[in-house]
This record gives C-alpha cells, structure tokens and sequence, in this order.
C-alpha cells in the first residue's frame, strides 16, 4: 500500500517476495510504477494497510522490469496463496518458458493461474516507457495486483518464483517481469532459506 503523492490517495499494490541486494541488506520486491508514484527513491510503503509503514523504497531502474527494491529486515520467503489461506516456502527461482502454467497472487484477483503464451518481448509501460524482455500470461489480473509474485508450484506446498506482475494487455492478457530481468535492473538475489 502506498499513497500517491500527487494525489494524495491510498492505493493497494502487493509486495513480490524477499530478496537480497548486492551489500547483504534483507528487503522485498514491489512494482516500480507504485514505487514511482509513491515517491520514488525514499516513499513510503505500507503493509497491510496504511497504519503499518514496512519500508521506503531504496532503488528502481525499469530497464528489463517494472520492479522496485524496498529495504527492510521484516521478511520471509513465503508466498501466501491468497485464495485458500495457504503460506507456500520459496525454493526456487528462474524464467518459466512459453506454455508453463504460472500463477498470481494478487490482492485483489487472489490467485488466478494461466499459461506463457509470450517470453521476452518489448512491452510499453505508462510509466516508464519500453521495458525489453517481458513475458505475457493468461491468467486474470486487476488494479491493484501490480507487483504480485508470478510463481510455479514446485511441490505441494512450495513453489518457484518467474516474475513480477506489473499490467495487462486485456483481463487475460496479462503481463510480468521475469525474475531475471528484476535481478539485473535490481541487482538483487531471491532469498531462499532451509
């Protein structure tokens, strides 16, 4: 959650999953474009709801991602499955290819799921502009749903993270992020514990 600070409304947006940047600081993934129109470099982010501040937004190079890095120490590599109430442990993390079945867990849409019917295309964003290298999915998305981890399962309760969900062409056209294209924009790495 964050506010807008031109105009000065709150806005839901979902965090991604933790990650860790290049000098060891613990933190997590959320869109770029809500970190752009909280602030930028130093807004504030909110979680549940806007009674909580969890971080500011530290970095975001939209390049090959629509990601932003927030720093903090408050985070776990679970993903919370949004429509059964589920906390599934990350285990591991790289590009899906085209025809994977990947999820969203959103917090608006909960958790839809659909196919890669696209990988590595240039994508406009209204925020940023071109942003090389993203891939589109079926799945359904909304308002709100940006920066939600797109994952695969891997197992029964744990899965594999792809990417970041950042828009969509159509309800069911919809589009993320690779995970690789936010580690090089972000110079981060996917914390996985044991």
């Amino acid at each position: 959650m964050y506010k807008n600070t031109s105009t000065n409304l709150w806005y839901s947006a979902t965090s991604s999953f933790a990650a860790q940047d290049s000098s060891g600081n613990k933190g997590f993934v959320m869109s770029g474009h809500c970190a752009r129109t909280s602030g930028g470099v130093g807004g504030d982010i909110y979680q549940p709801d806007n009674t909580r501040k969890v971080g500011d937004v530290t970095y975001y190079n939209c390049v090959f991602s629509d990601a932003a890095w927030v720093k903090t120490n408050s985070v776990t590599d679970d993903i919370y499955w949004a429509n059964n109430n589920i906390v599934k442990d990350v285990v591991s993390y790289g590009d899906p290819s085209l025809g994977d079945t990947v999820y969203l867990s959103g917090i608006v849409s909960g958790t839809t799921t659909g196919t890669v019917t696209a990988e590595y295309v240039r994508k406009i964003s209204t925020v940023f502009g071109p942003l090389q290298d993203q891939f589109v999915a079926s799945y359904n998305s909304n308002n709100g749903d940006s920066g939600g981890p797109v994952f695969m399962n891997y197992g029964s309760n744990t899965v594999k993270i792809v990417g970041v969900h950042w828009g969509h062409d159509s309800p069911t056209q919809a589009v993320f992020s690779p995970v690789s294209g936010v580690t090089l924009d972000l110079n981060v790495v996917l914390r996985i514990y044991n």
